[in-house]
This record gives C-alpha cells, structure tokens and sequence, in this order.
C-alpha cells in the first residue's frame, strides 16, 4: 500500500486531480482505500498504482519512489509570532525559505537545522532539537 501523499509529492499531480481521478476511474477497495487506523488517509493499492501510473503515462517507479531528503540548513530568523515557524537558508536551494517546526522557541538565529519537503506544500522539520541552541 501507497500513501497519498507519497504519489503525490513524486509525481507532477496536484491534489484536486488525483481526486478527481480517483473519484472517477477507480475503484475504493480495488485500486484505493482508506486506513481507519491512520485518520483515514487514502493508500493505493499496486494494482491502482499501476493504473495511476497508465493515466498519468508515468512509470511505476517514479511514483512510488520514496525520496529521503533531508536537508541540513542554517536558521535565519526564529522570531515570527506564529510559533511553529521559522525560516531558515538550507543547502542546494536558492533563498531563505519557511519551514514548519513544532516549536520555534528550540531554534535560535545561526543554529544548524535538518528539514526535509512536506508534500508540495514546503518544508517541515525532520529532527527536532532537545533544548534551545542544540540540535544533538
């Protein structure tokens, strides 16, 4: 079983398409279902993943690729009055971007940070620190 979200941030589908697709040509219980115990997330079976892949004229591969990619980066600004914010400047990416933490008072101007994509949406913290300053 495929997550989702897993499709959808390795492939070129916005999510209102891949519903779209999925609400007209497959299948819930065939193709697709969705996980009581994960708060209903949707998760493709291979058979859908396959016939995904058809549609899109992608191959299987490109869609059920999982990336581990985790960026490591410096934080630039940790003030922003929504605490589960902050922005950081990370390796290979151009500017400073914002990333979601779970909780911004950890992070301080100049500490290093990991940070990896959340979706299509940005990027979110992928290691969190255990007290303010200190990632380790």
């Amino acid at each position: 079983m495929t997550p989702e979200t897993t499709i959808i941030s390795n492939s070129n589908l916005a999510r209102p398409q891949l519903l779209a697709m999925r609400r007209g040509k497959f299948e819930e219980g065939l193709h697709w279902r969705r996980n009581k115990a994960r708060r209903g997330r949707v998760e493709w079976t291979m058979e859908g993943v396959a016939g995904l892949a058809a549609e899109v004229g992608v191959e299987i591969g490109d869609l059920v690729q999982i990336e581990d990619g985790v960026l490591a980066g410096i934080v630039t600004w940790a003030g922003y009055p929504n605490s589960t914010m902050i922005q950081a400047k990370l390796e290979g990416v151009e500017g400073r971007v914002l990333v979601k933490v779970r909780d911004a008072r950890l992070y301080m101007p100049g500490m290093k940070c990991e940070v990896r994509r959340n979706g299509e949406r940005g990027w979110m913290e992928s290691k969190r620190p255990r007290s303010r300053g200190r990632l380790v």
